[in-house]
């Protein structure tokens, strides 16, 4: 489910758990669009479909924007980075600082991070794995994307 925010701003809800606002992400249009934070892996499907439905074509999105590590919040970037190749976008790179770009691309430190989502929400919380360095764009203090 999509919802316009304003102008260029969209919340997915991307139904995770099966339950409507568990886990949304957001959606900025503009010259580099954005994917904010990813959700889980098995909702990827869930974003491209609103996405494309707000009239935002996957080739288009320049980053998938993460806050931090988390599954419910990341658990989804290497799935949506997969799709998103999948339909000729090569550009388009995982935004996020250092330290989650270390755990992100580590299958040892995904795995711990999947048992808070196997603990919480079972089989719903996908899977996480490893994101290539290459495709990071390291976000410092103060960066501006």
């Amino acid at each position: 489910m999509i919802e316009q925010v304003n102008e260029n701003l969209y919340m997915i809800d991307t139904l995770a758990s099966n339950r409507p606002g568990f886990t949304s992400v957001f959606m900025v249009k503009g010259q580099q669009s954005a994917i904010l934070d990813s959700g889980v892996s098995v909702v990827a499907e869930n974003i491209i479909r609103d996405m494309e439905e707000s009239g935002l074509d996957p080739i288009d999105v320049a980053y998938i924007c993460l806050s931090h590590a988390h599954f419910d919040h990341a658990g989804g970037a290497h799935e949506l980075l997969s799709i998103l190749r999948e339909r000729g976008n090569q550009k388009v790179k995982v935004a996020c600082a250092k330290k989650p770009s270390v755990y992100l691309s580590s299958a040892a430190i995904l795995e711990k991070l999947m048992i808070a989502g196997i603990t919480s929400v079972g089989e719903l919380a996908g899977v996480m794995e490893p994101i290539a360095e290459r495709d990071f764009f390291i976000l410092e203090d103060g960066a501006i994307i």
